[in-house]
């Protein structure tokens, strides 16, 4: 584990979180400061009958320095997906002054055969994210963009693949032209399961009776995930974002 906390701390200051170098003092926001969470089953909460299945949101608030999260994550939803069924008003009719709105999508958007979920990554996709960008601003809130949690998918010679195309770089675009934090969590957690090797990553997502999934947590697993989102959040370089982390 030392091994793996000490290359995601190099790979956060080659600029693999927000794309800055946390060298600004913390501010601690108000104690009143609530951190939404809008995403897919990676980031969802779960109930008992879903387990041993955990999504890494469930796992942050611990993580952060007494600030409630407020995880409205759902699996299977895309932005698109997110926005249609009303899950997003229903999110920033609840966001407050000075409230977090951490936005991680990408997983569902990339599924050409469910038109109810798809978006092109550079079309309906980075309109969304700005979409949702705005809305949060609106309410004088903060923004903040995660690109989508790596698979668990080694090529034949043990290298994992990136497998979300040009999704990743469509968040960070949205991200950059509206001017807010972006924490890199694809690559990160893939600096992450490439660390841990094909074996021994495999402990950290859900195996069923058809075989390994690659794509959703058991406990250890969303633990890792959601330590290196506080870390992201940390060294991101926007004292707002790092003051919320113990």
């Amino acid at each position: 584990m030392k091994r793996i906390l000490l290359f995601l701390t190099v790979c956060l200051l080659a600029g693999c979180g927000s794309g800055k170098v946390a060298t600004k003092t913390a501010v601690k926001p108000d104690p009143s400061c609530k951190v939404f969470l809008a995403g897919d089953s990676t980031c969802a909460p779960r109930k008992e009958k879903d387990r041993p299945k955990w999504g890494w949101g469930e796992k942050l608030e611990a993580l952060l320095d007494g600030y409630i999260v407020v995880n409205k994550a759902v699996g299977g939803r895309s932005t698109k997906s997110y926005i249609d069924e009303g899950r997003w008003d229903k999110l920033i009719a609840e966001v407050g002054k000075g409230d977090v709105v951490m936005i991680q999508f990408g997983h569902n958007d990339e599924k050409k055969k469910s038109p109810d979920k798809y978006t092109a990554p550079y079309g309906e996709f980075y309109g969304n994210l700005c979409r949702f960008i705005d809305e949060v601003k609106a309410k004088d809130a903060v923004p903040v963009i995660l690109t989508s949690l790596s698979r668990r998918q080694f090529d034949k010679d043990g290298v994992l693949k990136h497998t979300h195309g040009e999704y990743p770089a469509a968040a960070k675009k949205a991200a950059a032209d509206k001017g807010v934090a972006l924490l890199d969590i694809e690559q990160l957690s893939y600096a992450w399961l490439s660390a841990l090797g094909e074996k021994e990553s495999v402990s950290r997502f859900m195996v069923s009776v058809d075989g390994e999934d690659n794509t959703h947590f058991v406990e250890l697993g969303a633990q890792e995930a959601a330590e290196i989102t506080a870390k992201a959040l940390k060294e991101s370089g926007e004292p707002y974002l790092a003051g919320l982390v113990k």
